[in-house]
């Protein structure tokens, strides 16, 4: 029982790590590359399509945040890089959430959403076509990785685990 006690709160540690919960920044392997992947600028929307499943993502109003209001966490890293993001489901379904959402620094380091919600958060839920959704997705991340970076999204359905496109910062 012992065993099975310790094993579980190892997988469940193992879980929380990958998630970045015990630190507002973590460093994780970049899905795979998509070539095709569009870069754009922050404002601008990035269309994800696969087999029928299509989303329109907007990426805006970058903020640096040294400290998120209401709990008083303060960035671990050196600020919290905050930007808006709307979805729009134009077909089939997105599931949506915030580690969907990455910031590449400059030298290539990778953060993951830090798992903070920032007012409005933007939460994980399942949008069907002509369903939209607004929210906030921050990174704890050192100030200098901020600029040269760019936001990646995931691709969307069995594109999940590649880039679906990038806002240069």
């Amino acid at each position: 029982m012992r065993r099975l006690i310790i094993a579980g709160l190892a997988a469940l540690a193992l879980l929380l790590i990958g998630w970045g919960r015990f630190s507002g920044a973590t460093q994780r392997v970049l899905p795979k590359q998509n070539p095709d992947a569009p870069t754009v600028n922050l404002g601008q929307t990035v269309t994800l399509d696969n087999n029928g499943n299509r989303a329109q993502v907007t990426v805006s109003d970058p903020q640096r945040r040294g400290v998120v209001p209401g709990p008083n966490l303060t960035a671990t890293n050196g600020v919290y890089f905050v930007i808006s993001v709307n979805v729009v489901c134009t077909g089939g379904t997105y599931h949506m959430k915030p580690v969907n959402f990455s910031l590449i620094a400059g030298n290539g380091t990778t953060y993951q959403a830090s798992g903070i919600d920032f007012d409005p958060p933007l939460k994980t839920l399942d949008l069907t076509s002509g369903q939209s959704k607004s929210g906030k997705v921050g990174f704890d991340v050192p100030g200098s990785a901020i600029d040269g970076g760019k936001i990646q999204v995931n691709g969307v359905g069995l594109d999940s685990a590649r880039a679906g496109g990038f806002w240069r910062l």
